[in-house]
This record gives C-alpha cells, sequence and structure tokens, in this order.
C-alpha cells in the first residue's frame, strides 16, 4: 500500500470543505472555520527523504551496500548521504543515530538543524570491519516529519580476512600455477645458457611466507634461488634465476616447485622446457694473405673470413709467428662479412715464413665449436714496392695492393693508401669500369679521395713507365660523380673520367665528371694533370665535368680536356667554379653545353685562365667564359671562340657595384667564333641590359678579334656596340664614355685572316 502523506490529506480536507461551503453560508459555520484550520496547519508540514547519488531510499525499505568488500582493520572511502525536504514546512533534525559503531563510523554533520522547505544537509558512512562475512546496522536520523518521526536507513558491508597471495612473473608476464610453461628455446647440448630471473610478488593483503623453493629436474636446469624461508609484506617481491642446461638432444620440462602459506596455492609449480640441438662447429672460408702465398708486403694486414659469426672476445690466444718469436697484433671484427683482421703492430720480418694459428677457444654467439686453423705465409723483401699501391685491370678484389698482387679496385687502392698511410697510387691503363668492379659500386662516386694521395693512371703492365695511354674509368651514368676529391694534398694524372651522371642531392647534384668540394674542413693544393673529362652530365646544376667549390682552394688544372660534358640549370656544361686562388693553365673546353657551354666562374678570387682553348660550347647565355663576381681575376693568351653567341660575359646580381667584378684583366686572347651565323656573335658582353654600373678597373688589351667570324668586339650594359669593323675598341674610355677607366682598353685589334 502507498505511503500516505500529508498532500494526500490535504487533498480530502479541501475537498471536505468545498462540501461545507455550499452546504451552509460560506465563512460562518464553525465546522467549516474547523476544517480550514487543519488545511492550513496541513500544507505547511515537512517531508523527510534521504538519498545517496540519485538513489532514494525508504525508511526501513532496501538496505544500502557498500559496493566493494573491505579488509579488516581497513576502511572504504567516505559515502555520502543526502537529507532533503521535500514538504512544504521545516523539517527539525534533533539527531543522527549509527547502531554499529564498531563496524561503521560517521560523520553526522551539525545537529541538531533544521532544513528549510527545498533545502538539503548530508552524513557521510565510513565501513571499517573488525570482523569477516556480511554486517548490517542502520542509521537513524530523528526528525519532525509527522508521519516519519524517525528516518531509519539500512546499510550493510562486506568484511574480508586478509590473506597472502603468491604471483610468479617473468619481465612483465604472469605465470600460473601449473600453466603454460616459460620455454627457454633451443639451445646447444652441453651448453649452459645465460641465467632467466624470474620474480615473486606478492598480490595479497597479508605477509607472504615462502618456506621453499626446488626444482624437479636439475640434470638440465639449474635453479638459483634466494635462501628460505623468507617473508614478503604486500606487494614486496624477490627473485631467482634458472639456467638451461641441456645434457643431450630432446625436449626437456621441468617445474620450480615454491611452497608458501598462500591459502590455496601452497605449492606453486612454475613450469619451464627447453629443446638441447646439435652443437654446431664453426669454419674458417678463406683468409688473405692465402695459405702458402709468397711476396707478401711486411706491412700486411691478415683476414680470416669465418662461415658463420663469432665472439670476438674468445680470439684470445691466437698467434702470429716466425719460428718461435711472436708478433703484437690489433684486431677488429667486422659482424656483416665475418671477418676478423689482425694487423701487426710492427712490420714483420723480410723474406720470413710466417705462421697464423687461431685456437680452439673461439667460439661463436651459439656457442658452436672449433677445431683451431693455422696457416702460413711467405713475406717479400722490405719496402720492395715502397709507398705505393698498385691496381691492375688484371687485379682482384683479394689482392695486396703490390705489384704481383695488384688489386682491381681503384677505390680499394685508394682505400688501401689511406689505411697505410702510403702516398701513391699507381693504375695500369686499361679500362674500369661500374659493372667491371673497376671503380666503386656502394657510394656517389666511382673513387672518392679522402686522404693525401698522387693517383696516377697510364702505367704499363709491369708498373716500370707511363704506357702513354690513360686509365678510363667509366661509371656507366650509375655514378653522381666518375672522381670525388674531398681531402687536401691531392695529385691526379693521367686519367679518362667518363660516364658521370650527377642526379643526387646537395653536392651530387653537380661535378659528374670530377667533384673538388670537402664534405667537412676545407681542402687545398690539388693537381690535376693530362686529364680527359668527357661524356659526364649534371642535370640538375651545373658542372658537368668539373665542378670546384668554394671548399676547395689553390687548384691547379693543367694539360687536360674537358669535352663533351653537359649541364642544366644555371651551370656549365664544362667547368664551373667557386674556388679561389685557382689556375687553368693549357686546359681544352670543346664541345660542352649548358646554361654557359664551356666555363663558369662565381665569386672566385685569384682565378687565372691562361693559355686555354674554348672553342665548339654553346650556352644560352654565354658559350666560352662567364664571370659572375670575384676580385682579381685574369683571362690572358686564351682561345675564346663563341658559337652563335656570346664569347666571354661579365654579370653580376649588383650590376657590377663595388667589391664585385674587380681587378679584372682580359688580355693577349684570341677571339673568334665557330658559329654559322657569325653578325649575331658578341665577343664581348658587359653585364645586363639594366646595368647602371659599368668595368671602371679592369684592362682589356692586346687582344686579336677576328673580324670575319665577329659581329660585335663589345656590347656594353647599356646596349652600346662596337661592330667588327670599328677602328678599335678606343670608345671604351673617359673621353668616350665616364662610366670607363681611360687605361681600359689599348693595344686590341682586328685581324683578317
Amino acid at each position: 500500500m502507498g505511503r500516505i502523506n500529508n498532500r494526500s490529506i490535504i487533498a480530502v480536507l479541501l475537498s471536505v470543505v468545498v462540501f461545507i461551503s455550499v452546504g451552509c453560508q460560506f465563512g460562518t459555520s464553525p465546522l467549516f472555520q474547523a476544517v480550514k484550520d487543519s488545511v492550513i496547519e496541513s500544507r505547511q508540514a515537512p517531508e523527510i527523504t534521504v538519498y545517496q547519488a540519485a538513489t532514494e531510499y525508504s525508511s526501513w525499505g532496501s538496505a544500502y551496500a557498500f559496493p566493494a568488500p573491505v579488509l579488516i582493520g581497513q576502511s572504504s572511502t567516505p559515502v555520502v548521504f543526502t537529507v532533503a525536504n521535500e514538504g512544504d514546512g521545516a523539517l527539525d533534525i534533533s539527531d543522527i543515530v549509527l547502531a554499529d559503531t564498531s563496524n561503521f563510523s560517521i560523520t553526522p554533520g551539525t545537529v541538531p538543524t533544521t532544513i528549510q522547505a527545498g533545502d538539503s544537509d548530508s552524513f557521510s558512512l565510513v565501513f571499517n570491519p573488525t570482523v569477516s562475512g556480511t554486517i548490517n546496522s542502520t542509521v537513524t536520523v530523528q526528525c519532525s516529519d509527522s508521519d516519519e518521526g524517525s528516518f531509519v536507513l539500512n546499510i550493510s558491508g562486506e568484511g574480508l580476512t586478509p590473506l597472502p597471495e603468491i604471483s610468479v612473473l617473468q619481465s612483465v608476464t604472469n605465470y600460473t600455477n601449473g600453466g603454460t610453461a616459460y620455454d627457454f628455446g633451443d639451445l646447444p647440448n652441453t651448453v649452459t645458457g645465460d641465467p632467466v630471473t624470474f620474480t615473486i610478488k606478492n598480490e595479497g593483503s597479508e605477509y607472504l611466507i615462502v618456506t621453499g623453493i626446488s626444482i624437479t629436474d636439475s640434470n638440465n636446469f639449474e635453479l638459483n634461488p634466494p635462501t628460505t624461508p623468507f617473508s614478503l609484506a604486500p606487494t614486496a617481491t624477490e627473485t631467482f634465476t634458472v639456467s638451461f642446461s641441456p645434457d643431450g638432444i630432446d625436449s626437456f620440462a621441468a617445474s620450480v616447485e615454491i611452497v608458501s602459506n598462500d591459502p590455496d596455492e601452497s605449492t606453486f609449480a612454475l613450469n619451464i622446457a627447453g629443446t638441447g640441438t646439435v652443437r654446431n662447429t664453426i669454419s674458417v672460408n678463406s683468409t688473405l694473405p692465402i695459405n702458402g702465398a709468397s711476396d707478401v708486403r711486411i706491412d700486411t694486414s691478415i683476414d680470416i673470413v669465418f662461415d658463420r659469426d663469432i665472439d670476438p672476445a674468445t680470439i684470445t690466444g691466437t698467434t702470429i709467428k716466425k719460428d718461435t718469436t711472436s708478433y703484437s697484433y690489433t684486431s677488429s671484427w667486422n659482424s656483416v662479412s665475418n671477418t676478423l683482421t689482425l694487423t701487426p703492430n710492427s712490420d714483420l720480418p723480410t723474406q720470413s715464413l710466417i705462421s697464423v694459428s687461431l685456437p680452439v677457444t673461439i667460439t661463436g654467439f651459439n656457442y658452436e665449436l672449433f677445431a683451431g686453423y693455422s696457416f702460413s705465409f711467405t713475406t717479400g723483401t722490405a719496402w720492395h714496392d715502397g709507398n705505393t699501391v698498385f691496381v691492375s685491370t688484371a687485379g682482384s678484389a683479394g689482392g695486396l695492393g703490390t705489384k704481383a698482387l695488384p688489386l682491381l679496385s681503384i677505390q680499394d687502392g685508394v682505400d688501401l693508401a689511406k689505411l697505410k698511410g702510403y702516398t701513391q697510387v699507381y693504375v695500369r691503363a686499361g679500362n674500369y669500369t661500374y659493372s667491371g668492379g673497376g671503380i666503386d659500386t656502394t657510394g656517389t662516386a666511382g673513387v672518392h679521395i679522402t686522404a693525401p694521395v698522387s693517383l696516377i693512371g697510364g702505367w704499363d703492365s709491369a708498373f716500370t713507365t707511363y704506357s702513354g695511354g690513360h686509365s678510363v674509368l667509366d661509371a656507366e651514368s650509375s655514378c653522381d660523380h666518375v672522381l670525388w676529391i674531398d681531402s687536401s694534398d691531392v695529385n691526379i694524372r693521367y686519367l679518362t673520367l667518363t660516364g658521370g651522371y650527377s642526379d643526387g642531392s646537395g653536392l651530387h647534384d653537380r661535378g659528374a665528371g670530377v667533384l673538388l668540394a670537402s664534405s667537412g674542413s676545407p681542402i687545398s693544393n690539388i693537381e690535376l694533370r693530362d686529364l680527359d673529362v668527357q661524356y659526364n652530365t649534371s642535370p640538375s646544376f651545373g658542372g658537368g665535368g668539373v665542378y670546384a667549390s668554394g671548399s676547395a682552394t689553390d687548384i691547379l688544372m693543367i694539360a687536360s680536356w674537358v669535352q663533351y660534358n653537359t649541364a642544366s640549370i644555371n651551370g656549365a656544361g664544362g667547368i664551373q667554379t667557386s674556388s679561389p686562388n685557382t689556375t687553368y693553365w693549357g686546359v681544352y673546353v670543346w664541345n660542352n653545353s649548358g646554361t654557359y657551354g664551356g666555363m663558369a666562374a662565381y665569386w672566385s678570387d685569384d682565378l687565372t685562365i691562361l693559355g686555354c682553348s674554348f672553342q665548339h660550347n654553346q650556352g644560352s647565355q654565354a658559350d666560352a667564359i662567364y664571370l659572375y663576381e670575384g676580385d682579381t681575376i685574369t683571362i690572358e693568351s686564351n682561345f675564346i671562340a663563341a658559337y652563335q653567341g656570346v664569347g666571354l660575359r661579365m654579370d653580376d646580381s649588383s650590376y657590377w657595384a663595388d667589391d664585385h667584378i674587380t681587378n679584372l684583366t682580359i688580355t693577349d686572347n684570341n677571339f673568334h667564333s665557330t658559329g654559322g651565323t657569325y653578325s649575331n656573335v658578341v665577343a664581348i658582353k658587359e653585364g645586363p641590359s639594366s646595368s647602371n654600373q659599368d668595368v671602371t678597373g679592369h684592362t682589356i688589351t692586346n687582344n686579336s678579334f677576328n673580324a670575319n667570324f665577329i659581329g660585335y668586339l663589345y656590347q656594353d650594359y647599356d646596349g652600346t656596340q662596337i661592330l667588327a669593323d670599328a677602328p678599335g675598341m678606343d670608345t671604351l674610355n673617359t673621353a668616350n664614355d665616364s662610366a670607363h677607366d681611360a687605361a681600359v682598353t689599348s693595344g686590341n685589334y682586328l685581324n683578317y685572316p
């Protein structure tokens, strides 16, 4: 039956009032007045309601149950209850009384108190059991509610007795009692593996006491337990280790048994397993020098190639001996090629039988066995090859770099010279190709020089004299650079460099034939002599043949050919340089193409172009030579031929402002053309047409202009042009052009062949 509250009574009384008012004179009947007073009094009655969160609880109704069991001696989090007055009159609370104060505690708020209509107050309860099992109690709210003078809230909680709880982990993996085994995997027979650590943890609420740890198979597993007994507080841990040591070729299983006071797992069984396998052996695949080799360099290093990875720490005991005399060495291990390299700390004796012995103690990382190994070789005479490494088309990758056993790869020769501190690499005349292994196939350059060296090609087969030919390095369009010079003090001679294709990024988009640039500190003192740099391409930048960066200085290129090279965006097909203090002497720059055909020099101070020949080059901006900024530039005694455009162009971003192109000397050159339409050819062009500066401080003297093949001797920045049939270039002086020095031109003449 529903609860009869004040609102129900008020409704009944209102009905009575209506009835009386109909039958009696309104407002005068004593009965009407009595009913009226009762209604008014009822409408002002309070009404108590108790909530926990959004749940309403009724007096003596369903109990509030604390949501989680609580261990004896511990306490739950406080739970807040709301006492609300949902009536029309004030609700007086005289007290809030907890029946069981042994297992519950209460914070009643301020009592006595009054809660106005529509307001609320609160109290909180905590469950702190002293016994296990279900515990019931009540909270009585003594109040002025007319029909619930005392509101009784039923409560209950579950008390638990504290117990220990064992768990066993390996790393973060939790293993169950008698469950899935920890697998040690495969291990060679008779080998003891690395110990594996396991952790015992007390996940319970009472001390865990471990009284014993044992293993069921001690023949194939080794247990290293802590001393027992020991105890673990809640959340505390202890460790033990197990090693797998198979004594046969089979599968093995066991369990580690942990005895404790855990009430339901008094003996915890950790299952373990492993498989014993055949123990492999280590073999030596090859040695260098090979067994029985003769004429071996006395400064040789010794390479021993194994069939698998070994533990380099176990090579102790390896000996290098002549008779009973041992030679100390430094060892290194290459785990990629499985190669052990022994480098004697001093030269070996000459013309001596050297024995190398490797001990049985060498092991692999999978515990393989080694039966030991010995080999021998005979050294040659002292320094019979000097400080030179030899490379030949008849050489091999396993060569020693001697005349008798030359290397095949030029890069290997350069690397060996760097390793030994030698200063020379001699290369027999012939073809060294990318596909044939004559140059490097692993990097960006066919040959990358990173240490001082003289790389001399063109030797005869016996390396006794220069053959008169070249050593040809062909990158076959597979390298960014045929030759990359990345060191100071480098001398290159008698090489043909071809097939470079610089389509890389950064430095590797230029200098397809030869790149002179540092990957670290600046480099200097570089000589290039009697080279033929041909048929190379830089598709994204300049210097299709040769590129010399600003990080390289003191360069001499002499008596060489740079021909049939191409470049693309803003670059020279033949030679492009930004290097200071550089000389090009007697260089033939022919048949190159690019934005600037033959040569472009950017910001090159102390640049000398002497006795060179520029012919049949084609460039959209300049055919032969393009200059862009720089100080102290000398162009002397050259044959400078335009194709159908400009022979020599001078330009910069600031239109010849000070500190750009300064101290330029153009003297004793022969200007010509090799194109078909000579009337358009300009021998010398000065700056762009929008320039507001001119070539003051420069001289153009004693040059010969082939009038039959040139349309204009000179084109000024403002468009002024001197025709080929003019009486000379004397108009370029202060008498006729205030932008030029008086001595800017003298002694120039027209040549009519």
